[in-house]
């Protein structure tokens, strides 16, 4: 495995250069540090796209199931679903929405009962996970936790992991079978905390109320960015 490609978007959108990233993860590092864990935002905070695998203008009615394509829509449909039901502990939405509807690829009867659940629920109450706006990576090290979820293409690796070991925040990992070059060195409870639709809730629950085991998994993040994903890492 070698790093990815996203580090660093210079000017002229071109992905990969070091110089930028270094400056860039400098910026989150010093944001991080005028944002002590005491006054941030106590939800987890995910914003990016949820779509359907479908190309645009296709009926919802005839929208098909893609079961590898579409892992990474369906973990972003459960997540929003999440702040639809737990707005007060979570703030996961979606750019653009356009979730997948039909799930009948999906093999685990209790998985699609949930994720026929949460398309229900989001798009019966959709101002709740829609946010247009723009949040800039400086913006998340306002928030406690950070989540991770699978990329919207295939549901691999997502670039916004990136950056958000340098955001002093808790790293949430959402699970996936993806695996990057760096991820022998994670551990679940020492660099980040693994949810999925049945321990979210109760991950975040539990690490609001338990400051120093957030605080060490504070503290693995930081790791992760020092040790792993800095611009000399990368290089070297």
């Amino acid at each position: 495995l070698v790093p990815n490609p996203y580090f660093g978007q210079s000017l002229n959108q071109k992905m990969g250069d070091l110089g930028v990233w270094r400056r860039q993860a400098e910026r989150l590092r010093e944001a991080a540090e005028a944002s002590p864990a005491s006054t941030r935002d106590g939800r987890a905070l995910w914003r990016g796209k949820c779509q359907s695998n479908e190309r645009k203008g296709v009926d919802p009615r005839r929208q098909r199931c893609h079961f590898r394509k579409g892992a990474g829509n369906r973990a972003r449909l459960l997540a929003a679903a999440l702040t639809a039901s737990r707005p007060d502990i979570f703030d996961a939405k979606c750019n653009e929405l356009d979730p997948p509807r039909n799930f009948s690829c999906v093999p685990d009867a209790a998985e699609a009962e949930a994720l026929e659940s949460a398309r229900d629920a989001v798009l019966a109450a959709p101002e709740k996970v829609e946010d247009h706006s723009w949040v800039a990576p400086e913006n998340y090290t306002k928030s406690a936790f950070v989540l991770n979820l699978p990329g919207q293409t295939t549901g691999s690796y997502s670039r916004n992991l990136n950056h958000l070991w340098a955001t002093g925040a808790v790293v949430l990992l959402w699970d996936a079978s993806f695996v990057e070059w760096y991820y022998p060195a994670l551990g679940d409870g020492a660099t980040h905390a693994s949810v999925n639709r049945e321990t979210a809730v109760g991950v975040v629950e539990r690490l609001s109320r338990d400051d120093r085991e957030a605080a060490a998994l504070r503290r693995g993040a930081a790791a992760v960015d020092r040790s792993f994903v800095c611009a000399d890492c990368i290089a070297a």
